[in-house]
């Protein structure tokens, strides 16, 4: 099976990127493929639990903590959770780290396929 790395660098409301990135990881999963993420800069926003939309039955965070749950791995800038107030990932879901660069280079490291968005 294949390592699948994701490098996420767009909040959950600029684009549709996240959903993308959720929906082909979700699939890869399914078949039995690893996925990591690393976000990075206004990424970092795809894993907060503090999401709110009106409109809408589930937030981005909502899908990012299921793909944890089946298996994901995702860690978020520690440099850019900081400089965007978000302390140290205190409101990300469970299973979602904080780390660094090296955390990247790992996951792209181990990755068969790396995929930015």
């Amino acid at each position: 099976m294949a390592n699948i790395n994701f490098l996420l660098t767009e909040g959950p409301f600029q684009t549709e990127k996240w959903a993308t990135a959720a929906k082909i990881a979700g699939a890869a999963l399914k078949k039995g493929h690893s996925v990591s993420f690393f976000c990075y800069l206004d990424g970092i926003y795809n894993g907060l639990s503090t999401q709110k939309f009106a409109d809408w039955e589930k937030v981005p965070g909502d899908y990012y903590k299921e793909l944890v749950e089946a298996g994901a791995k995702i860690v978020c800038c520690g440099i850019c959770v900081n400089a965007r107030g978000q302390q140290d990932g205190q409101f990300f879901y469970e299973g979602i780290k904080v780390g660094g660069i090296p955390d990247w280079a790992a996951f792209v490291g181990e990755a068969d396929r790396v995929v930015t968005l």
